[in-house]
């Protein structure tokens, strides 16, 4: 029986360690022998001009997200680890449709402020 395809999203505010978090998960699995990609989605969303609808082109990272996601799974990668921030059960949906048929998990990580303050000044 096939494994069904997921995804795992790291989600939580500027400087609380998303793209640490979803690297660390990409080497478990690595480590597991799971075939795995790993994008941090705050790149498919660099642009300028963003529109003023949309300061943080979230639009163009579900259709980015929509047009990438088949190229994985046409190479048998099942399981995605995508860092990104997911600030409403909206922005998930807009996941889960980009990326139809896979299982969808959101963690949200927490950090205090001098966390944060300490990833930004080291950014």
């Amino acid at each position: 029986m096939e494994t069904p395809a997921r995804a795992l999203f790291v989600s939580g505010t500027i400087g609380a360690g998303k793209t640490a978090i979803a690297e660390a998960a990409s080497g478990l699995l690595t480590d597991a022998g799971t075939p795995h990609g790993l994008i941090d989605l705050d790149w498919l969303c660099q642009a300028y001009p963003a529109p003023p609808e949309d300061p943080f082109h979230n639009e163009l990272g579900f259709e980015n997200l929509a047009a990438v996601w088949p190229q994985y799974e046409a190479r048998g990668i099942g399981t995605l680890v995508v860092a990104r921030v997911i600030e409403s059960r909206h922005w998930r949906d807009r996941c889960e449709h980009a990326m139809a048929g896979v299982a969808i998990t959101v963690v949200r990580l927490d950090a205090s402020r001098s966390t944060r303050r300490r990833a930004h000044r080291s950014a």
